[in-house]
């Protein structure tokens, strides 16, 4: 007899979902909305672990961050228990994990910044040192943006979106 029962999720389910990773070793999908996530089994559709937030997977597979609530969360990729918690109260949501795995790259709001058409700036989060910065020719520029790794865990670039 069953203690509890998951809920499963069809294709047609995910039409809602705005948001689609596929967890690099295959095996889990994690769809969200902007601003609740999912982690579904690829093959059965059980939904593995749900709540606010959105996602991100790192590149290796071995670690999941979500942003919520004022925080970044890294679990652990596989059994998604909680590995660190780090204060981000400004973060817009949107994370980017470097090719290494080691860093976070996330757009961040800046009280300072509000008198300019500007008001975000690009910030790292070094995972294993739980430190972070924002990267000083982003502060007051970045609004609206997309942003990625272009060098492997060195160098991060910004695209604003007009």
């Amino acid at each position: 007899r069953a203690l509890h029962s998951f809920p499963t999720r069809r294709s047609s389910d995910l039409c809602g979902f705005n948001v689609l990773q596929v967890a690099p070793d295959g095996t889990n999908f994690l769809i969200g909305d902007n601003m609740t996530f999912e982690v579904v089994d690829r093959l059965s559709g059980r939904v593995k672990l749900s709540g606010v937030g959105r996602g991100a997977w790192s590149p290796d597979g071995d670690q999941l961050a979500i942003s919520k609530k004022g925080e970044i969360t890294v679990l652990d990729g596989r059994d998604f228990s909680v590995r660190q918690r780090f204060p981000a109260s400004s973060a817009d949501g949107h994370l980017v994990w470097s090719p290494d795995s080691k860093r976070i790259l996330f757009v961040q709001k800046e009280r300072r910044c509000l008198l300019s058409d500007d008001f975000e700036s690009v910030a790292v989060l070094d995972v294993e040192a739980g430190r972070r910065w924002v990267i000083s020719s982003s502060h007051c520029r970045v609004t609206n943006s997309q942003i990625g790794w272009i060098d492997v865990g060195a160098s991060a670039a910004s695209k604003e979106e007009n």
